[in-house]
């Protein structure tokens, strides 16, 4: 498997570097290169400040990734594993060497089928080390296993090096799975030591998938406390990751629908120290006498810092929501089918052409987020999107050797033929980034009665003019604490409906590592008020959700309807009446 792995990463690097592997047809060399070139214009001008090295001690590199699988196990029938070089490695223009990550995050939807998930647990997901042996032996991490062995392979490739020969290589910290969302996190290892110690982990989840909270859609989240060395230099912070995958379709109603499970997910995600981090092992095992001694989690850590009893996204210094998160080209919901055709033949045409700024014009979460200022995303940005939409792609299918030639075939279509018929192309595959200021901002989004630290604002005490001057903080906070190098797509990956992204940022450690001040830090009280409200939060969507489906009703109708022909016939029975005789002409039983 080795050598045929070997053989396709070569095979990759050539293709995505050959102008008649990338070149479509109708779509010049030059203007190509352009769109497929993710490096950022602020991007490329912080690595021109910078050496060919390690991260300086005032920043760490994250590299974000988002694949959603389309269920394809890499196993029989669906063939060896996909090589991932060209999602995971940085665009043509920048060198491995200058960009080498710190933290790797991959975060992968549909492992699995809708019909292998159901039969899996309703509730909670699969948190743990990625090395956890007694997982792997309960399956816990079934479907999500095989991608391990992957992605370490590939940024072997990329980057160089591994455990055993030296150089970098990168050591699996977290695995986690709920259904068929998928979570890994990674830290770089080796050239010259261990330099990124993570102190903590924090693992939360939401359902929000069938009939309002089944866990087939949702988010996935992971928090780390981090500690860097660097020298003499030791620097503390703190990142969260929270991989999603949205409700589908088009149009507005299913637009207005995502947006909703946006505003949810971040209203009831709570985060929860994972029960064998260092600190939580403590807490986990206090009695209730020393819980109630504690405000916090009942640990101060080394530096003097309150930990607090759970977090949600915005308690970290930076965050990561990615992940298939659905959102389609205004328009492309049209119900006429005429006006549908035209639509997708103008989109395939600007695909055609490389230009993707009429496409971005249109797109839906960009009109949420950066012109509609939508609440729940206020401080959130996304690096410039300059690549061509990752969905809906023909699935290509074919084992090693004639996969390249199969490449170097799709890639000479144009687009009316790369994409599915189904659907208008769209943007679905996204990676945004939020950093917080917890020294000045003191507005907390979300709904107004979430249960929350007494040193945060309610969105209720604030007037429109405060909100808009929250919102520009918010996003001025983020541009400075966060510069993303690169945002790309590889379209030469053929495995699925979707195309992989990937972002890479720089997070500057001066601004992302400032605590937040006490009073905003979750106390016990305040962990066991949110988490019972987000419970019943869930819950309330559930009910609404299954009052608005038409199946639900259709069975509930069916089963009291099933209910009430069995007491009225029980009731016959036990009157003395044959119900059988009395539909078919007979009565009362005759007495003997």
């Amino acid at each position: 498997m080795e050598d045929e792995r070997s053989l396709l990463a070569k095979s990759t690097l050539v293709s995505s570097a050959d102008p008649k592997v990338n070149g479509a047809n109708g779509t010049s060399t030059a203007s190509l290169a352009a769109v497929q070139d993710g490096a950022t214009v602020a991007g490329k001008e912080n690595l021109l400040r910078r050496s060919a090295s390690p991260s300086s001690s005032d920043e760490i590199r994250v590299l974000v990734g988002s694949f959603n699988l389309a269920t394809r196990i890499p196993t029989p029938p669906h063939g060896n594993p996909p090589s991932l070089v060209s999602w995971l490695a940085p665009p043509s223009s920048i060198l491995p060497a200058a960009v080498i990550p710190d933290v790797v995050v991959v975060g992968f939807q549909e492992l699995i089928s809708q019909f292998s998930g159901a039969r899996l647990p309703l509730g909670g997901s699969c948190h743990g080390d990625a090395d956890a042996q007694i997982k792997r032996s309960h399956g816990r991490l079934e479907f999500l296993d095989p991608w391990i062995d992957v992605i370490k392979w590939d940024l072997s490739t990329v980057y160089g090096g591994d455990k055993e020969h030296g150089g970098v290589w990168y050591e699996p910290i977290v695995a986690s799975r709920m259904v068929a969302l998928g979570l890994l996190v990674l830290v770089r290892r080796g050239d010259g030591g261990d330099l990124i110690n993570v102190k903590r982990v924090w693992e939360g989840e939401v359902g929000t998938g069938m009939l309002g909270k089944y866990p087939n859609k949702g988010c996935i989240a992971i928090g780390l406390d981090i500690e860097i060395h660097r020298g003499d230099s030791r620097r503390t912070g703190s990142l969260c990751f929270a991989n999603s995958h949205l409700g589908p379709h088009e149009g507005h109603k299913h637009y207005t629908g995502r947006n909703e499970e946006i505003r949810h997910i971040l209203d009831t995600l709570v985060l929860l120290p994972r029960r064998d981090s260092d600190d939580a092992d403590a807490s986990h095992d206090t009695d209730d006498d020393e819980e109630e001694e504690h405000e916090y989690i009942g640990v101060v850590d080394d530096d003097d810092e309150m930990i607090p009893a759970a977090r949600q996204v915005d308690d970290f210094n930076a965050a990561f929501f990615f992940g298939d998160l659905n959102y389609r080209l205004m328009g492309a919901g049209v119900s006429d089918k005429s006006a549908r055709r035209e639509f997708r033949a103008q989109v395939t045409a600007h695909i055609d052409a490389g230009d993707v700024t009429p496409l971005l014009a249109l797109d839906e979460l960009t009109n949420i987020r950066d012109f509609e200022k939508f609440p729940p995303l206020t401080g959130w940005m996304e690096p410039d999107i300059t690549f061509l939409p990752s969905y809906k792609h023909k699935v290509i299918t074919g084992l090693l050797p004639h996969i390249a030639e199969k490449q170097q075939e799709e890639w000479n279509k144009n687009a009316e033929a790369r994409y599915a018929e189904t659907r208008v192309p769209a943007f679905c595959d996204r990676i945004m980034y939020r950093g917080v200021d917890h020294a000045r901002s003191a507005r907390r989004r979300g709904s107004a009665n979430r249960p929350c630290a007494p040193g945060w604002i309610a969105d209720d005490e604030d007037s429109e003019t405060d909100e808009l001057a929250d919102w520009e903080e918010a996003r001025q906070h983020t541009a400075g604490a966060i510069s993303p190098l690169f945002y790309t797509c590889a379209h030469d990956v053929l495995w699925s409906d979707h195309k992989p992204v990937a972002a890479h940022f720089s997070v500057d450690l001066d601004l992302a590592s400032r605590r937040p001040h006490p009073s905003r830090v979750i106390t016990r009280d305040v962990k066991r008020l949110l988490v019972s409200w987000a419970r019943d939060a869930q819950f309330r969507r559930f009910r609404e959700a299954a009052a608005e489906n038409s199946t639900v009703w259709a069975v509930a109708t069916a089963i009291m309807a099933c209910i009430a022909a069995a007491s009225f016939w029980f009731g016959l029975k036990r009157g003395g009446v044959d119900p059988i005789q009395l539909l078919f002409g007979g009565g009362r039983r005759e007495e003997l």
